[in-house]
Order: structure tokens, then sequence, then C-alpha cells
């Protein structure tokens, strides 16, 4: 059996979901919820969970966006500049934890 990690919130017993939808948003904008509202975000390797961990303690990370006119074609188009992350003060590492999960395998009947 191959494990797999995610990531709990202690004090709640809740996981760190998988993200939904990009829209310009990603991991460090979720929050905790409880494994039985929404699927937690597993991880292949405990290196990548623990490089999710530490991204998501920073802050939400959101794209820094310029915009630039084109005089040639006569529009506009919006690039990035960068990434600005929005601490968030309750996120504490001592709370957080990565779990090693098995995944079991079942017969379909």
């Amino acid at each position: 059996m191959q494990p797999v990690y995610a990531i709990k919130h202690i004090p709640t017993g809740h996981y760190l979901p998988e993200p939904t939808g990009r829209s310009g948003r990603g991991g460090s904008h979720t929050e905790p919820v409880p494994a039985d509202k929404e699927r937690p975000r597993l991880f292949y390797s405990e290196l990548s969970a623990k490089r999710a961990l530490t991204a998501w303690l920073q802050g939400k990370h959101v794209a820094d966006m310029g915009y630039e006119y084109d005089e040639y074609s006569g529009s506009n188009h919006a690039y990035q500049e960068g990434v600005v992350v929005i601490p968030q003060a309750h996120r504490i590492r001592e709370d957080m934890r990565i779990m090693t999960l098995a995944l079991v395998e079942q017969p379909q009947d």
C-alpha cells in the first residue's frame, strides 16, 4: 500500500480540503473543514504536504496584476507582476499536523 498524506488542524480534527476551481484561487485560500463536508487534499509525498503547509501558513497568495496598453492594437492586456501574500494570523503551525493515511483497495461488487 502506498501512503498518502493530508494536512489536519488538530484542535478541530478538520482537514485542508482540495481546492475547487482555480479562478485565481488555490490551496492558500482554503480553511480546514470536516472530512465529511469536503474531500481532504491528498499528497503523494510527505515533502509535497510539507511545502503546501508552509505556503498555507504564510497566508493567502494573491496574484499581483499589472495592465499594459498596447498603442498598436489599441487594447489593454493584463500580466502578472508577482505574488502578494496576505498573512492570516489565525494560522498557527503548532495547530497543524501532516497525517499519513493508507488507501485501502476494496473491490466493487
